[in-house]
């Protein structure tokens, strides 16, 4: 997911106030890039990164010693589900990526490995952790984010901004969309504040973009 300083400076550091102890939540944290970035320029006091892969699990614990740290995939519902754990790991997903797509060309796609994995929800972070609101939730989950949000109404309620990626087109199967996504969070009452360029390609152009809700 792409990083923006000015994203955090401009839109976001004049809506959350810098005295504040943040919770912070970063699903699909990969190897904490994301994190890395707010945690420097917030006062974080409950940092708790959801990842699957269990080699950037281990860099994460080692990353950040004093925060939460779970290896699991965050979903509408508990089950067991099938991780497609790519050669390149960014674009690891519990759905099937579509690796024709004319956009995916010069991108790795190659799945290295399936892994079953028992999933969690948000919801159960939330009540496991005992945290009482959510002041950011970053979500980096490549196509599964509506299924996040399902698993998460509860905690919706009492969570203040959702960064999140959303597609211009469906690059895995059964994924979320722009559309389908914005109307969710519409619905769990949130606005849409800002936008930025995720995905760029010289001959597609713009395929993701980033985008910041803010709780109404």
């Amino acid at each position: 997911m792409f990083l923006s300083r000015k994203l955090f400076n401009k839109q976001i550091d004049k809506r959350i106030k810098q005295t504040n102890e943040l919770c912070f939540i970063d699903v699909g944290a990969n190897k904490g890039q994301f994190s890395k970035v707010f945690t420097s320029l917030f006062r974080v006091e409950r940092h708790i990164l959801i990842e699957p892969i269990e080699e950037c699990v281990t860099y994460l614990k080692d990353m950040y010693p004093s925060s939460v740290v779970i290896q699991t995939i965050l979903s509408d519902v508990q089950k067991t589900s099938t991780f497609y754990q790519g050669e390149f790991t960014d674009v690891s997903s519990m759905l099937k990526i579509k690796s024709d797509e004319k956009c995916l060309q010069n991108i790795n796609t190659a799945v290295q490995k399936e892994v079953q994995i028992d999933t969690t929800t948000l919801d159960e972070v939330v009540r496991n952790n005992k945290v009482k609101r959510i002041d950011f939730l970053k979500l980096d989950v490549q196509g599964a984010e509506e299924m996040v949000l399902e698993g998460g109404s509860e905690s919706l309620k009492n969570t203040k901004f959702i960064y999140t990626e959303a597609s211009l087109r469906s690059l895995y199967e059964h994924s979320s969309t722009i559309e389908s996504l914005y109307n969710k969070l519409l619905n769990y009452d949130f606005k849409l504040v800002y936008v930025n360029d995720g995905f760029n390609t010289k001959n597609e152009g713009i395929v993701q973009l980033n985008l910041l809700f803010e709780k109404n």
